[in-house]
């Protein structure tokens, strides 16, 4: 029995050491090395995690929808309410970006060529997710907490923040597909929010009744833009109007950047500027108004980027701003002042903005901490994301991060592969590597232990 014991001891170690340890110091390495990591080009995981996730991401969005567990969910429940229409929002938008770079690679392949001929391109392989994910946003029973905020007129009067989702990810999907599954309800809604976004006072609608936050409102414009792009709208009028929304009396003079929450009718009641949504703003913002969001990109560095030997990142708020370390839903968890939304989604902002002197520190930083496994799941990444009813959300979020290229009007500043490594990436793989090397060794004792005739 004992001999057995060991041996089975043996075998779990050899898997533990494999799966979770030798698995990530892997990846890890390979992201370090990877060149894309500090090019336009999605990172060379990013292919890797995308196959993974869209098995995962289509029966996960399926049985979502079919279960009708959003109705039952309070206004409060910010991760269980906002979170699954986010995660298929991120993960169509990533998915877009992805078949724009196999266009790219695969030029050669007529657009007339069969599926069988494109099984690695996204929109073939990913078809089903791809549905999966649109038909969550546009279900209206995943949209119940909307519903109890501005009633069964949800769709026709504010609600930035849904009606951005919504917009954003069936565009993904019109883009992807072809299919004209949601084309009226895409057209309806961009027009009709950009008409009243356009003929509001300052360029401002509330996500909530009296609940303005403008990063919001440009990912709404950036939707539009999508939109507008994809289905030939005639909304560029509107779309270049929008910047009126966050400059002047509606950016905080001190900082000049746009503050996380304001008043949409005293704009000069504002709230304080956090990371967490200025990094979400800017991968967006690169594309509506360029030579203002080069300039909120250098004051939001100015103001809130660190670099250090041992970890760099964006703050969650200004330097010398309390408090350094807490955890919220929207920020997650910041230390020692680094923001993890600040900074993941700070890898989009610097992509976006061809800063790979950032992005590449930023990502490496993300791949190292997410704990990859062989499955395709970002152990830690899926801890921090809401279990029971958006499980995917950092993933997709990642995943949307590594793939953001760099925005038209935009000049990419590449590093090599090898330039800089941040302490904390080291410490890490040789994390990995010391774990792995100790489990192998104790496996290597009890199977030679187990296997040892008895004299």
């Amino acid at each position: 029995m004992r001999v057995k014991l060991r041996l089975l001891l043996a075998i779990l170690q050899l898997a533990a050491a494999l799966i979770f340890f030798a698995f990530p110091a892997v990846m890890l390495s390979w992201a370090i090395l990877d060149s894309k990591l500090a090019s336009p080009e999605p990172a060379s995981q990013s292919w890797f995690l995308h196959r993974t996730l869209s098995a995962k991401f289509s029966k996960w969005a399926d049985k979502r929808r079919e279960s009708l567990a959003a109705n039952s969910l309070g206004i409060n429940n910010i991760s269980g309410t906002e979170w699954p229409a986010s995660s298929a929002m991120f993960y169509l938008r990533a998915t877009d970006y992805l078949e724009q770079a196999w266009l790219a690679q695969n030029s050669n392949l007529g657009p007339d060529s069969s599926p069988a001929q494109q099984p690695s391109r996204p929109s073939v392989y990913a078809r089903g997710a791809i549905d999966a994910a649109a038909a969550l946003i546009a279900d209206p029973s995943n949209a119940s907490w909307v519903k109890r905020h501005w009633g069964d007129d949800y769709l026709s009067r504010e609600n930035v923040f849904y009606r951005m989702l919504l917009i954003d990810g069936l565009a993904s999907h019109f883009i992807l597909t072809g299919a004209k599954t949601h084309v009226a309800l895409l057209t309806e809604q961009a027009i009709s929010l950009s008409a009243e976004l356009d003929a509001s006072e300052f360029g401002l609608l509330d996500d909530y009744p009296e609940q303005c936050y403008p990063t919001d409102i440009v990912a709404a414009w950036r939707g539009i833009q999508r939109a507008n792009v994809a289905l030939g709208l005639n909304l560029a009028p509107q779309i270049e109007r929008g910047l009126r929304g966050f400059i002047g009396r509606n950016q905080f003079a001190l900082l000049k950047l746009p503050p996380a929450a304001i008043n949409k009718l005293l704009p000069d009641e504002q709230g304080e500027v956090r990371g967490s949504y200025t990094s979400s703003m800017l991968f967006h913002s690169t594309y509506l108004w360029p030579k203002q969001s080069a300039l909120w990109y250098d004051a939001y560095t100015q103001h809130f980027f660190r670099s250090g030997v041992m970890l760099s990142g964006f703050r969650e708020f200004p330097e010398l701003a309390a408090p350094e370390n807490f955890l919220d839903v929207d920020a997650g968890p910041v230390v020692m002042g680094l923001g993890t939304a600040a900074s993941a989604f700070g890898v989009a902002a610097a992509r976006a903005h061809g800063r790979f002197d950032h992005a590449r520190l930023l990502a490496l930083q993300m791949l190292a901490v997410s704990w990859p496994l062989p499955n395709g799941t970002l152990m830690l990444a899926r801890a921090v994301s809401d279990l029971s009813d958006a499980p995917f959300t950092g993933e997709a979020a990642i995943l949307l991060s590594l793939t953001q290229p760099t925005a038209p009007h935009f000049q990419a500043q590449t590093q090599s592969p090898s330039f800089s490594i941040p302490g904390l990436v080291v410490l890490l793989l040789l994390f990995y590597l010391s774990a792995a090397i100790w489990l192998l060794r104790a496996a290597w004792r009890n199977a030679r232990i187990s296997l040892t005739p008895i004299k």
